[in-house]
Order: C-alpha cells, then sequence, then structure tokens
C-alpha cells in the first residue's frame, strides 16, 4: 500500500489517515479524518476509492462515515477537532 500513501496524503480536505495491518490475516484498513463532509464525500467518489473497489486483489471493501463525538473524545484527549471521518 506504500504507492498509494502520497495519493492520499495529497487528498483535498484529508487532515491525517491512521494506517492498520493485521499481516498474518492479509488484512488492512485505516481511519480518516477529513475537515468536513464535502471532503469526505470528494475522496469517497475519487479515483483511490474507486480504484480499490474493483481491484481483485481487493476483497470485502467498505467505508462507512462516522462523527466525532466531542465528549468522548474530550474524555479519552483524542487531539482532533469536530470533523467528519470517513
Amino acid at each position: 500500500m506504500l504507492p498509494v500513501a502520497q495519493p492520499i496524503a495529497d487528498s483535498p480536505g484529508l487532515q491525517w489517515k491512521i494506517w492498520l495491518m493485521n499481516e498474518a490475516d492479509s488484512e488492512a484498513g485505516g481511519i480518516y479524518l477529513f475537515e468536513d463532509d464535502a471532503a469526505v464525500n470528494a475522496f469517497r467518489g475519487g479515483p483511490i476509492v474507486i480504484a480499490l473497489k474493483i481491484n481483485p486483489i481487493v476483497s470485502d471493501f467498505r467505508v462507512k462515515m462516522f462523527g466525532v463525538s466531542e465528549a468522548h473524545r474530550l474524555g479519552t484527549r483524542a487531539p482532533i477537532g469536530r470533523s467528519v471521518g470517513a
């Protein structure tokens, strides 16, 4: 996945991505933080996500959107704002 790291990093509105890897089970995932819903939706409909969806090596590909719970974020000291992640 290293070749796609820079194109993902260059996605408009992306603040950061955490890469999740489970090499033993050949699984990968990520947690993204975008500055707003428009940036999330642009990424979801953009070339990176489209390429992953049609890649025969990638199975069970899913994208879910979650809001950030401000009360819980503060309680666990998460260093992020009230943005939307995908």
